[in-house]
C-alpha cells in the first residue's frame, strides 16, 4: 500500500492519502465497478406524541415487557423472603422471641437484597430508634415529664433523618430509600407513644380491654386457646409501667418466702429478660419483612398477629394474588398506557391530568404490593388504599383519607387527636399536614402539595357547610350519618348535582396538584420547590386562585 504524506505551508491541517485499491473489502469499501445503493430509511413523522406513536405490538415490546422484567426481581425477592418468614414462624409453634428474631433476620436479608449498601442507612435509623428508646427509658425512670418522653424520641429520630438527607447521603440514594425510611420512622414514633405517652382521655386502655375479654371468657365458660394465651402474654408485656408494677408486687410476695439475696438475683434476672424480650420485639417490629420495603405502617398490636396460629385458606391466597395482579396493572398503566393514550401534543390540562394520573397509579402499585406482602407475612392491615374514592372523589377529605389508610390512621391517632385536645381542630389539621410533610423528609415539592391540601380541604369544608345550610342538603365533606336530618337526602337531585359539581372540581384540583410528579430525569433525586412553582405557573396557578375565590365567597356568604 502506497502511503503519501504531503504538507504545504499554510494548510489548515495535515491530510493523508491512501491507495484505496489495496484496502480490504471487509472494511466496507466498494470496488470501482460497484454502485452505491442508498438504503431508503423509513420516513417517520415527528414523534411529538411520545408513546402514543407506538403501535400496540411496539408498546408491548418496548414498554410493557421491559417494565415487567425490571420489576420482577424486586417483587420476587420480596415475596420469597416474606414467604420464608411465614413458613418458619407460622407452620410450627415457636417461642415469641424466636419469631421476633426471625423477623429481624429475614427483614435485614430482604433490605440488603433490594437496596444493597443503601440498606446501611436504614439500619442506622433502627439503631437510632433503639438508642432513643434507651434514653427515653432513663428519663422515664428518672421521673421525667411523661408526656415529653415520646416527643424526645421523635425529635432524635427526626434529627438522624435530617442529617442523612441534608449532609451525609446523596440525593439520589436517599430518594430511593425514602419509603422504607418513612415506615421505620412511623413505627418508632408509634411505639414510643404507645409505650410512654399517657392515654388519651375517652379511650379505653388496653388493660381494660383485656379485663373485659377475660370477663366474657369466664362467663361463657370457654377455655383459652393457644392464640389467646400468646396474645395475652404480649399485651401484658407492652406497657413498661405495668411490667414494673407486676415485678414490684411479685418481689414483695417473695420477701416472706425467700432470702433477700436470692430475691434480688431473681428480680434482676427477670428485669434483664424482660428488657431483652422488649428489645427483640422492637427490632422485629421495625424490620418485619412484610412491611419494611413498601409498607404499610402497622401498630405493634397488629404486628403481634405473627404470634398467632395461622389459618391457611383459599381466600387468603386469592387475596394475595388479586393484590399482586392489580399492582401490575397499575404499574403498567403508570409507565406505559397513560403516555400511550394521551399524546404529548395534547392540551396543557390534558397533560396535567395524565401526569397526575400516572403518579397516582404508581402509588396504587405500591399500596397493593404492600397489602399483598403484609398478608403474606401474616399481618392483616385491611385495604391500604381505595382508588375509587380518589379517582371519583366526593370531596378532598375523602382523597386524603383513602389515599393511604394506614398512614391516615397513624396521623389521626398520634398527631390530630392529641393536638386537637389542646389547640383545637384547625390547628390540629395544620399540624397533621405539617407532620406528614416532615415525615416525608425535606422535600419542597411534597411540602407545597401537602400544605396546599390543608388549605384546600379547609376551604372546601367551609363551602360545603354553607351549601348544606342554604339548601338543607346532604352535601357535607363526609356523607351524613343515618338517619340524615337534611330534607334533601344523599340521593336527592339537589344533593347529586352539588356533589357531582364539587367532585369534578376535586378532580381538577388533583390534576393541578399532581402535575409536577412527572418522569423527567430529575425525579430520581426529588424535585425542588422551583420545579413545583414552574409547573403550577404553566397552569397560571389556576387552582390556588380558585381556592382564594372560595374563601372570599364563603366569607361574604
Amino acid at each position: 500500500m502506497d502511503f503519501e504524506y504531503d504538507y504545504e505551508e499554510g494548510d489548515p491541517a495535515d491530510y493523508y492519502e491512501y491507495d484505496y485499491a489495496e484496502l480490504s473489502p471487509e472494511a466496507g469499501f466498494l470496488d470501482d465497478d460497484e454502485e452505491w445503493e442508498e438504503e431508503e430509511e423509513e420516513q417517520r413523522g415527528p414523534r411529538d406524541g411520545g408513546l402514543s406513536d407506538l403501535s400496540g405490538e411496539e408498546l408491548l415490546e418496548y414498554c410493557v415487557g421491559p417494565t415487567l422484567s425490571s420489576t420482577a426481581p424486586h417483587l420476587t425477592a420480596l415475596l420469597v423472603w416474606v414467604l420464608i418468614f411465614t413458613l418458619a414462624t407460622r407452620t410450627v409453634r415457636l417461642p415469641a422471641w424466636m419469631s421476633h428474631v426471625l423477623s429481624c433476620v429475614s427483614g435485614c436479608a430482604l433490605l440488603w437484597q433490594v437496596f444493597g449498601r443503601r440498606a446501611v442507612y436504614l439500619g442506622g435509623q433502627v439503631v437510632a430508634g433503639c438508642g432513643s428508646l434507651v434514653v427515653a427509658a432513663v428519663l422515664h425512670r428518672a421521673s421525667f415529664a411523661q408526656y415529653t418522653v415520646p416527643w424526645i424520641i421523635t425529635l432524635l429520630c427526626l434529627a438522624y433523618l435530617l442529617v442523612c438527607e441534608l449532609w451525609l447521603v446523596e440525593a439520589t440514594v436517599w430518594h430511593s430509600i425514602r419509603g422504607a425510611q418513612m415506615i421505620i420512622l412511623m413505627k418508632i414514633i408509634s411505639y414510643a407513644h404507645d409505650t410512654f405517652a399517657p392515654e388519651i382521655p375517652g379511650i379505653e386502655s388496653k388493660t381494660q380491654m383485656l379485663e373485659i375479654s377475660k370477663t366474657k371468657t369466664s362467663v361463657l365458660g370457654m377455655t383459652k386457646s393457644y392464640e389467646e394465651k400468646v396474645h395475652q402474654e404480649t399485651l401484658n408485656s407492652e406497657n413498661w409501667d405495668d411490667v414494673t408494677r407486676k415485678r414490684q408486687i411479685s418481689s414483695k410476695q417473695k420477701q416472706h418466702n425467700t432470702p433477700g439475696s436470692k430475691q434480688q438475683v431473681d428480680g434482676g434476672d427477670d428485669k434483664l429478660s424482660s428488657r431483652l424480650s422488649r428489645a427483640v420485639e422492637f427490632c422485629g417490629y421495625l424490620l418485619h419483612p412484610g412491611s419494611i420495603v413498601f409498607g404499610p405502617w402497622c401498630s405493634l398490636d397488629t404486628y403481634r398477629q405473627i404470634l398467632r396460629p395461622m389459618s391457611w385458606s383459599f381466600t387468603w391466597v386469592l387475596s394475595i394474588a388479586f393484590n399482586l395482579l392489580v399492582s401490575c396493572v397499575c404499574l403498567l398503566g403508570s409507565t406505559c398506557f397513560t403516555g400511550w393514550l394521551v399524546p404529548d401534543s395534547s392540551t396543557r390540562w390534558a397533560l396535567a391530568y395524565r401526569d397526575a394520573l400516572s403518579f397516582r397509579l404508581s402509588h396504587y402499585f405500591v399500596c397493593h404490593v404492600s397489602e399483598a406482602s403484609s398478608l403474606l407475612g401474616g399481618v392483616s392491615v385491611g385495604p391500604v388504599a381505595r382508588a375509587h374514592h380518589v379517582e371519583v372523589p366526593r370531596s378532598l377529605l375523602s382523597v386524603v383519607t383513602y389515599w393511604n389508610i394506614p398512614m391516615h390512621n397513624f396521623l389521626k391517632k398520634y398527631v390530630f387527636s392529641r393536638v386537637r385536645q389542646v389547640m383545637g381542630v384547625w390547628c390540629a389539621v395544620l399540624c397533621t399536614y405539617s407532620a406528614s410533610a416532615v415525615i416525608h423528609g425535606v422535600n419542597g415539592q411534597l411540602c407545597a402539595v401537602l400544605l396546599s391540601l390543608a388549605l384546600y380541604t379547609h376551604a372546601e369544608h367551609t363551602l360545603r357547610l354553607k351549601l348544606a345550610s342554604a339548601f338543607n342538603a346532604c352535601v357535607l365533606a363526609r356523607p351524613c350519618r343515618q338517619p340524615c336530618s337534611h330534607d334533601n337526602k344523599n340521593y336527592s337531585s339537589c344533593s347529586l348535582v352539588i356533589n357531582t359539581i364539587l367532585g369534578c372540581v376535586c378532580v381538577w384540583h388533583l390534576a393541578y396538584l399532581g402535575v409536577m410528579f412527572d418522569s423527567t430525569p430529575d425525579s430520581t433525586s426529588g424535585y425542588s420547590i422551583s420545579h413545583t412553582l414552574a409547573k403550577w405557573g404553566s397552569l397560571s396557578f389556576a387552582s390556588h386562585w380558585a381556592v382564594v375565590f372560595t374563601y372570599i365567597v364563603t366569607a361574604l356568604a
